[in-house]
């Protein structure tokens, strides 16, 4: 037999168990060491509906709603103390690490010295930005000309490369699909003949 059927349907299983509702309900919670209080109204309450009880203290004191990036830290590093007294506010998790711990601070810049931290500002260690590479002493393929880029390439300059392409012409320079050009005169009686054997 149950102790208390209160709440529970006719399995004994709890039917509405939220909040206030549940028989075990204090009020307040202990998480990660820290005192949270059941606040189902509060702006920053999180999915259950509590809401850490230094920050509802500090909010209380100023006047107003505290933001996500800003931080309560305790002063005596007891963190069950929330007396008003052992309460200090930070704008930011920066501002208080590098004021409130600067062991930890200390500790994670030698850890991230010479760190790639961003891939698109850092690079890792020996490796050459794109634009700081030694130049490489290369020959050109068409004209052999000795020649320095940064980047593996065949050709010294444009010209050269547009000479060796097939599809690239120049002024004079004859297409691979026109063939051989004979001279005019040539020509002329080539189209002389032509005319004559289609009329025959």
């Amino acid at each position: 037999m149950l102790k208390s059927m209160k709440n529970r349907n006719e399995k004994g299983q709890f039917t509405n168990h939220f909040g206030e509702l549940h028989p075990q309900f204090k009020g307040r919670i202990k998480r990660t060491g820290y005192w949270f209080i059941f606040k189902p109204e509060h702006p920053s309450c999180g999915k259950q509906h509590y809401v850490a009880e230094h920050r509802l203290i500090m909010e209380k004191h100023i006047g107003r709603f505290l933001m996500k990036s800003e931080v309560v830290h305790h002063i005596n590093r007891i963190i069950t103390d929330n007396r008003i007294e052992n309460l200090q506010l930070f704008s930011s998790h920066g501002q208080h690490t590098k004021f409130a711990h600067p062991e930890v601070a200390i500790k994670s810049r030698k850890l991230n010295w010479e760190k790639r931290l961003s891939r698109k500002t850092e690079f890792k260690k020996g490796m050459t930005a794109w634009n700081k590479r030694q130049l490489r002493f290369l020959f050109c393929k068409h004209c052999g000309k000795k020649y320095y880029r940064q980047h593996k390439t065949s050709f010294c300059s444009h010209e050269c490369a547009a000479k060796a392409s097939k599809t690239v012409f120049f002024k004079g320079q004859i297409p691979w699909n026109k063939g051989h050009q004979w001279p005019k005169e040539i020509r002329e009686k080539m189209r002389l003949a032509a005319m004559k054997r289609w009329h025959d």
